[in-house]
């Protein structure tokens, strides 16, 4: 559709998407020290919204961490021309305001509807970035407040040093432009918002899972009933084991009258006879007599 988010909408957006982001920076590893994380792709493809109004930061693939074994060569670009800071075009080292930046031309064509770096081609763009030239976006949508303008131009300014210097910082911003707006938006009515916009994508992911739950089930095993034999028809052998545990084994004989079930033919326990062991033939050996002989 081709209609702009509302100005709470974005705000309450973005503040998510800093919030992600301050987690990202500020993770440390087991020991403790900070790893100074920079996702670098800070862009429209990289963040993802449920119908439950929870706003996510994926695709972490080419951020970098400042001690990570492999370094990115001079000159390579990665990430979205599009969405990269100043500081990333012209190669220098980035740190974790170059994702500011990024979440502030979010901002801003969330607000405005309009692309903020766009060229004729990648290097028009890049050209564009490099310069960090930005038109007031006020003047593209009329109903941005002076001090959500004055939020977004600090986020994008092009000296590294003049932006917010972290994503909890931009965040605790645009909720206070919130909270001073008189605007009080939540996760429910974001939740509410997407399932306004996206009812039929829901509605065509619900009818799948209908038809998904009415396939036929694959044809479970019958259960056996219990098996009736006569009193005629059973036998029992019994043997005990080494725990001296009676064991009782049903046979099934030629004749069948007065059915009883199996469950009927279980023996009750057997008590185990002692029995004298017989002695081994050395031992009966050594208890024949013998007769000495006499040496003369």
């Amino acid at each position: 559709k081709n209609e702009l988010l509302s100005i709470p909408a974005a705000a309450f957006v973005a503040s998510h998407i800093c919030e992600g982001l301050d987690y990202a920076h500020n993770k440390a590893d087991p020991s403790g020290k900070a790893l100074n994380f920079i996702h670098r792709d800070v862009s429209p493809q990289n963040i993802l919204m449920s119908f439950e109004g929870a706003v996510k930061i994926t695709d972490f693939g080419i951020a970098k961490a400042e001690d990570r074994a492999s370094k990115t060569q001079a000159g390579v670009l990665k990430g979205k021309f599009g969405y990269m800071s100043p500081e990333q075009v012209r190669g220098l080292e980035i740190d974790r305001r170059s994702d500011i930046f990024a979440v502030g031309i979010l901002l801003y064509e969330m607000t405005t509807g309009q692309r903020l770096f766009v060229g004729e081609s990648d290097f028009s763009t890049l050209e564009r970035v490099r310069n960090a030239t930005v038109i007031p976006p006020a003047q593209i949508n009329a109903q941005i407040s002076p001090e959500l303008e004055k939020v977004m131009l600090k986020a994008l300014a092009r000296e590294r040093d003049e932006r917010y210097s972290s994503a909890s910082e931009l965040g605790d911003d645009l909720q206070k432009f919130l909270i001073e707006d008189n605007t009080i938006y939540t996760t429910k009515r974001l939740a509410a918002l997407m399932r306004q916009e996206y009812a039929s994508s829901i509605e065509d992911e619900r009818r799948r899972m209908e038809s998904y739950l009415q396939l036929s089930r694959p044809a479970s095993r019958p259960e056996h009933p219990v098996a009736t034999m006569s009193r005629s028809q059973v036998s029992r052998s019994a043997r005990f084991d080494d725990e001296g545990v009676e064991e009782t084994t049903i046979f099934e004989a030629a004749s069948a009258a007065d059915a009883i079930t199996v469950k009927q033919a279980t023996a009750e326990p057997a008590k185990v006879k002692q029995s004298t062991p017989r002695p081994s033939p050395r031992s009966n050996e050594s208890a024949t007599p013998t007769t000495p002989v006499k040496i003369s």
